[in-house]
């Protein structure tokens, strides 16, 4: 929790903002599910999704990691027709509109298949992915992300420099030095 709110509920404000904007026409969420999500948890979670007019993926393997996660949205997205996909991360509940309106930008004006966003030289998240590159997810296993293949790719990623930052939340103090600003 987060200001009181799930990490999830401050990504989807985020993407209701972007779709509110036009910058996405649409937002699936896949969430976990399968014998080892608590059906509390899962529950909780899908309603957090389907309040914000979210259409929800459950990803029934949530032990086969991000990968997993990955193919299945992007299935989702192919399933709806979708031209690219911004993928979010639910741990990283302070992405910005506008960065997701500059990857999208930047996606739009030409710059390449795969564009991600870079804050003080970095690259993170949000990251776009057009329907060209999603087979690209198919090499990917456990917890490994698009930029694991993206890295052996040489020139097939475009990079739009941000300011600011958009931490990830994996720990507890994570957690709390983001809640301290």
């Amino acid at each position: 929790m987060l200001e009181g709110r799930p990490l999830l509920e401050h990504v989807l404000t985020s993407a209701a903002a972007c779709l509110g904007a036009g910058t996405l026409a649409g937002v699936t969420v896949v969430l976990p599910g399968g014998p080892a999500t608590p059906a509390a948890y899962g529950t909780a979670l899908a309603s957090l999704a389907a309040r914000s007019g979210a259409g929800i993926v459950v990803n029934d393997d949530p032990p086969a990691g991000l990968s997993r996660s990955l193919r299945l949205g992007l299935a989702a997205a192919d399933a709806a027709g979708s031209a690219a996909a911004v993928v979010f991360l639910a741990d990283q509940p302070r992405v910005r509109p506008e960065a997701v309106a500059a990857v999208v930008g930047a996606w739009r004006s030409g710059a390449g298949p795969v564009v991600v966003p870079r804050y003080g030289g970095a690259p993170g998240n949000p990251v776009l992915l057009d329907r060209s590159v999603w087979f690209l997810a198919a090499e990917l296993s456990g917890d490994a992300g698009i930029a694991a293949v993206v890295r052996s790719r040489a020139g097939i990623a475009a990079y739009v420099e941000l300011a600011g930052a958009n931490p990830d939340v994996d720990t507890p103090a994570d957690l709390a030095a983001l809640a301290r600003g």
